[in-house]
């Protein structure tokens, strides 16, 4: 048993001495909020393009990597990003809150949980996406996100947020 342990963590890190990352910014961030429902939660519309070179390649690992600066009064509060694909191009501003519903896969595409009071750094596992974007089985169009402070009346995220989103958050893809 022991021996066979051994020889597993060698196949694995010679596996992940093969893989190669790539690593790229957002093209577009866009934060929606609903205009007629205040207690809604905000929504977060991600355009990246994925670089021709990984196409046909085996991802092992994709994430989104960033950081959501949040502010609100019960620092013990959990906040869920969840998001799903796109199923049509959206061109900027022509898609509003409820508008983009209409064009939003039921599927998720990955989600991640923080708590108020810890690092507001995220990383949400997108690898299934980015495999079937890579195998040509889905097209690209993006991804929506919702923000929901969980249990709780929602955060209202602000539009201007957005551009800083686009700046800082990273898509990572491990792939050989």
């Amino acid at each position: 048993m022991k021996y066979l342990m051994i020889a597993a963590m060698v196949l694995a890190l010679s596996l992940c001495a093969l893989a190669e990352e790539a690593n790229f910014s957002l093209d577009r961030c866009t934060i929606l909020n609903n205009a007629e429902d205040s207690t809604a939660p905000s929504k977060i519309a991600l355009a990246f393009t994925l670089p021709d070179s990984l196409l046909d390649k085996d991802i092992i690992y994709a994430e989104l990597s960033g950081w959501l600066e949040l502010h609100n009064d019960g620092p013990d509060s959990l906040v869920e990003l969840y998001f799903m694909p796109l199923m049509a191009d959206w061109p900027d501003g022509q898609y509003d809150y409820t508008g983009i519903e209409a064009i939003t896969d039921s599927l998720g595409a990955g989600n991640y949980t923080f708590r108020l009071s810890d690092s507001s750094a995220f990383d949400v596992d997108i690898t299934r996406f980015i495999m079937d974007v890579s195998d040509s089985v889905r097209v690209n169009y993006g991804l929506i996100g919702t923000v929901d402070l969980l249990g709780e009346s929602n955060i209202r995220l602000s539009e201007a947020l957005g551009e800083q989103l686009q700046n800082s958050v990273r898509v990572k893809v491990t792939y050989k």
